[in-house]
């Protein structure tokens, strides 16, 4: 599990990379473009589009899979190593994967009935909107796992 768990996560890591620097070499030959006038760059910002589509979606599942979202932590830290901090634990997973589980049911919904394409591409906006069921399937995952572990007593750090 934890082979597939690192693999996972240098899978996302690198495509967050190569959608960002795809984002600044876009963004450069744009700027560039401006100055120069070489071509019309009309694809650009429909590219632009998908690829922060998928690199915010999949950045986000990085960042829930380290836990390091921004989050408002006065409590758990307060009530850490306590039963009471263990039951806060497990409340807010549980919250997290009710939310997930509603999020990737109606991200779903959403890629499965997209029916329009891209403009310039002629691609079909399944491809924008089906980052968002994948990136809330692999949150949910990783918040069941961190309920498995609050049920089981054990500190989420070290999970």
């Amino acid at each position: 599990m934890k082979r597939l768990d690192q693999g996972l996560a240098a899978a996302m890591r690198a495509l967050c990379i190569v959608c960002l620097l795809l984002l600044f070499a876009i963004v450069a030959l744009s700027v560039l473009n401006r100055f120069a006038g070489f071509t019309s760059m009309g694809w650009a910002d429909e590219l632009i589009e998908l690829l922060f589509a998928w690199l915010l979606f999949i950045g986000a599942a990085c960042l829930w899979r380290e836990r390091a979202h921004f989050c408002v932590d006065l409590m758990p830290h307060t009530l850490r190593g306590t039963r009471r901090g263990r039951v806060l634990d497990v409340a807010i997973c549980g919250a997290s994967i009710v939310l997930l589980v509603v999020f990737v049911w109606q991200s779903w919904q959403l890629a499965a009935t997209a029916s329009d394409d891209s403009p310039v591409f002629a691609l079909s906006k399944k491809y924008w909107y089906g980052v968002m069921p994948v990136a809330g399937a692999i949150m949910l995952g990783y918040s069941l796992r961190d309920l498995w572990a609050g049920l089981r007593g054990r500190p989420l750090e070290e999970t």
